[in-house]
């Protein structure tokens, strides 16, 4: 089951991205950067509610990094473009410091990583280092709450 999540995921995200390769259209890129991004989000929130409210499905968690970890190595080629206007939360210093944006990338992908591979013991502050991933990139590359673009 948890190999089938997988399968069905990663071709799930090909698919998407082999789509917005041939559409040059911005907001199209835009949504499918979005859409990586609830993703990410969904999951973690996910995972947060297995673990602060006692759900019984830390066996699950594993899953769900999993996906996160695939979500963060897809960022570095769907943020390529550079795209700082329109409905965007991105702030010019991912394309001006690629290089961190890049290296943040993947330092949420390891952390994912890690959380996957995460015995139950650890799994609370494996997804305490994932988050601070997040929240390292969000305060360097993602613009202010009050520049950012309505929903």
């Amino acid at each position: 089951m948890k190999n089938m999540l997988i399968s069905l995921t990663g071709s799930l995200i090909l698919i998407m991205t082999s789509l917005t390769l041939f559409g040059q259209d911005n907001s199209e890129l835009l949504t499918y950067r979005q859409k990586l991004m609830q993703s990410n989000a969904t999951h973690m929130g996910v995972m947060g509610q297995i673990m602060q409210k006692g759900l019984p499905f830390k066996n699950h968690v594993s899953s769900h990094a999993t996906v996160i970890q695939q979500n963060s190595m897809l960022f570095e080629d769907a943020w390529k473009k550079k795209i700082t206007e329109g409905k965007t939360d991105s702030k010019a210093e991912v394309w001006t410091n690629w290089a961190g944006f890049v290296s943040a990338t993947k330092a949420s992908a390891a952390a994912a990583a890690e959380l996957a591979r995460a015995s139950e013991d650890q799994m609370m502050g494996k997804m305490r280092a994932l988050g601070g991933t997040c929240g390292d990139c969000h305060r360097s590359f993602r613009k202010p709450k009050s520049q950012r673009f309505k929903r």
